[in-house]
């Protein structure tokens, strides 16, 4: 449902006069995510993938760390509701992992051939169909050297990544030697649900902000941004990359 977009007629400039067409918008319907009874957040998202979406949240709020804290999960799509229960002996209300927590794992030796970071971001780009038919739909993607894992869409940038760090909690995919694809800007709030995943490489298609930057480097996380065809910067941990030089400054 919606994920073709929905049609919507537009006075269109051609540069020489208007034209009325219909053009495809990215859905985006409120949704309303009930914990234990209660009504935990109202949000507004595209309509699938509402349960990965409702795991994101709740790991990056700190409520949940393994998809088997929850005794039951149901996400409606066609209601735009979400219910969730958690185990009794599993509660954790407010607990947030700390620094030293998040940062485990990081220190995986890999090393990312400089062909893979530029094959990923093309098959990136080649997988985000809603988003060549829309112009409105943000990814992120769990992927090895060679292909992508999950992939997943919403209207929100942060929505995205959510997503994707529900797939992981309920895929449980190894994620030894595996990387992160993102399609939009770098806030902190994304670097944050990417390192909840374990992922120690992060490859954005724009630019990071500043508190990112400062994060991924506390974090151990390689962060590369601008992943465009043949190019891309790499702004911490280059050492995972191919080809780069511990002389080049970056830490």
């Amino acid at each position: 449902m919606y994920e073709d977009g929905i049609g919507r007629e537009a006075l269109c400039f051609d540069g020489e006069r208007f034209q009325r067409r219909e053009r495809q918008l990215a859905a985006e319907l409120p949704c309303r995510f009930y914990l234990d009874g209660e009504l935990l957040s109202s949000f507004s998202c595209s309509p699938w993938q509402l349960s990965d979406l409702a795991l994101g949240e709740l790991r990056i709020r700190g409520l949940i760390r393994s998809a088997s804290e929850l005794s039951e999960l149901i996400a409606d799509e066609e209601k735009m509701e979400i219910h969730a229960r958690l185990r009794p002996r599993d509660r954790c209300r407010g607990e947030e992992l700390s620094g030293e927590e998040r940062m485990r794992g990081r220190e995986e030796r890999i090393l990312v051939p400089i062909r893979s970071v530029q094959k990923l971001s093309r098959l990136f780009n080649e997988a985000s169909r809603k988003f060549h038919r829309t112009g409105g739909i943000h990814a992120a993607a769990l992927a090895d050297f060679e292909r992508l894992l999950l992939f997943r869409e919403d209207v929100g940038r942060r929505n995205a990544m959510e997503k994707l760090l529900g797939a992981c909690l309920k895929e449980e995919p190894d994620l030894s030697g595996k990387l992160i694809l993102f399609s939009g800007r770098i806030a902190a709030e994304i670097l944050e649900g990417a390192s909840l995943i374990g992922s120690p490489v992060l490859i954005a298609v724009s630019a990071p902000s500043s508190m990112a930057v400062e994060l991924a480097e506390k974090r151990g996380m390689t962060l590369i941004g601008f992943a465009r065809g043949e190019e891309f910067n790499i702004y911490t941990h280059p050492e995972r990359i191919e080809g780069t030089m511990l002389s080049s400054g970056l830490n």
